[in-house]
């Protein structure tokens, strides 16, 4: 239903940060919010968390595991600048934003939100970073499946989404990227 052709396939990570996304795949989250310098949240923190449960004992994860979400954004930077650091994670520009790809399309296969709320995201996300090329194919879908249900004709898919298979769709869009990205 969803042709192979259209399906992103997405630069791989250093060995270093797949194995740690290996070990913790929240990382892929992390690491776009690491490119998008978002403050301190809740996913950081249970990101620590989740890294200390993995082994990593290092001095800044488990500071940042105990930061208060009201944290001083400069003292964040630079928590989370040792953060990668001590854990030697060295990552080239624009990876983070291709793995918040993969790392929806997970939360989308797990059950953990809709295809549409994915792909909802990922079009903040164009929008939020001036529309990078990582997230401009999920900007196209969903001005695909706006279209589809005016009842006007989809332009960028490859003609097999339509109004009454729109999430169906989608979902198997998220599995087969999971699968071309293994």
């Amino acid at each position: 239903m969803v042709s192979d052709e259209i399906v992103e396939r997405i630069p791989k990570p250093s060995p270093e940060v797949q194995s740690l996304i290996d070990k913790v795949p929240m990382t892929r989250l992390i690491l776009y919010y690491r490119e998008m310098h978002s403050g301190i949240n809740k996913e950081w923190k249970s990101w620590a968390y989740n890294m200390m449960e993995a082994g990593y004992q290092q001095p800044s994860v488990i500071q940042l595991a105990g930061e208060d979400l009201t944290m001083n954004p400069f003292e964040f930077e630079a928590l989370v600048e040792s953060v990668f650091k001590e854990l030697k994670i060295e990552c080239l520009q624009d990876v983070g934003k291709y793995q918040y790809a993969l790392w929806v399309a997970h939360q989308v296969v797990d059950g953990i939100i809709s295809a549409e709320e994915g792909i909802a995201l990922l079009t903040r996300a164009a929008i939020e970073t001036g529309y990078h090329e990582a997230f401009m194919r999920y900007y196209y879908l969903k001005d695909d499946a706006d279209l589809l249900r005016i009842h006007q004709p989809a332009c960028f898919g490859d003609g097999t989404m339509r109004e009454d298979n729109i999430e169906e769709w989608m979902t198997l869009y998220f599995k087969k990227l999971i699968e071309a990205n293994l």
